[in-house]
Parts: C-alpha cells; sequence; structure tokens
C-alpha cells in the first residue's frame, strides 16, 4: 500500500536531501535518500515494523533507519501517514 506524507515530511526529506548532497555529494546522497525510500516503502508494507508510541501528540509509530526517525500513524483504512522524518538526534518533542 501506498504512504502519504504531510507537508512537514515533505520538507523534512527535501531538507535532508539538500543537506546530503552539500555535505557528502550527489552520489551519496542519492544512495542514502534511496535506503530512506525503501525505509518508507517498508513502513507502509508492514505499518507494524515501527515501534508504538502513544503517549505522543499524536499518538504515533517510529522506526529508526541510521541516523533518522521516521515518524508515521497508520489510518483507519490500513493506509500509512509519514508525519516527520528527523534526525535521530533532534527533539522530537519540538518538531511532531
Amino acid at each position: 500500500m501506498a504512504y502519504r506524507t504531510t507537508a512537514a515530511a515533505k520538507a523534512d526529506l527535501f531538507a535532508l536531501f539538500r543537506y546530503g548532497v552539500e555535505n557528502f555529494g550527489v552520489a551519496k546522497a542519492d544512495a542514502y535518500f534511496s535506503d530512506l525510500l525503501d525505509a518508507l516503502d517498508l513502513v507502509s508494507d508492514a505499518p507494524g515494523v515501527g515501534v508504538a508510541r502513544p503517549e505522543l501528540d499524536p499518538p504515533c509509530r517510529v522506526l529508526f533507519h541510521r541516523l533518522h526517525a521516521i515518524y508515521y500513524g497508520v489510518e483507519s483504512d490500513g493506509g500509512v501517514l509519514i508525519l516527520r522524518v528527523l534526525h535521530a538526534t533532534r527533539d522530537w518533542r519540538r518538531h511532531l
């Protein structure tokens, strides 16, 4: 099943790729971003793969992929909404 992304998650992904290009070059940024997109596909195909975080607002699940945390919700129809994609060291309390 396909996933949807919030505007904030789209901005996160764009910023992540731009940072990768500026700091590591196009080839490495492409490789990292491709792996991250594979992780988003995994979340979409197996929504239970991430750790449930019911205490967060909104309640969601999180999957860590290398240096990033993918915050997502499972919708009533079984679809996945990607809420944010944050560097693992960022304060998620400020960004969710």
